[in-house]
């Protein structure tokens, strides 16, 4: 969850929303967690040109090995509910995914909530080497 992202209560922390649009319709708000110690400096991009997972490889030298991701439905009120459904309340599908790189060291943590109406999630699953696969 959020809490791995920072180890200490004191660690300081990125916090990314963002609301991604398809055809000039939202279909998506992030809420992103990045632990500042692994990517000081990251106020300085403009993450409206420049993907994340870019920045951190290019710039940082992360590599995003594996992540996980847990997927419920939910209702949302308020601002989200306003901003993807048009309403006061409504369902949704919502995504928890913390993200590891090449030392299972959790980098990011973002809970996206899916309008229901657009919401398609594709997994592809493929053979990793020995060095990478994990056990759940």
């Amino acid at each position: 969850a959020a809490s791995d992202v920072y180890k200490r209560q004191d660690d300081e922390i990125y916090y990314l929303h963002r609301i991604r649009y398809a055809d000039d319709e939202a279909i998506a708000i992030e809420y992103s967690y990045i632990n500042a110690k692994y990517c000081p400096g990251l106020e300085m991009f403009n993450l409206e040109e420049f993907s994340l997972y870019d920045i951190f490889y290019e710039h940082y030298k992360m590599h995003i090995a594996w992540a996980k991701d847990e997927i419920s439905a939910d209702n949302i009120r308020g601002e989200d509910a306003k901003i993807l459904l048009q309403a006061k309340s409504g369902p949704a599908l919502i995504v928890h995914n913390t993200a590891y790189d090449t030392d299972d060291t959790s980098i990011e943590f973002t809970r996206t909530i899916y309008n229901y109406k657009t919401f398609t999630y594709q997994i592809i699953s493929t053979e990793t080497s020995k060095k990478y696969r994990r056990h759940f």
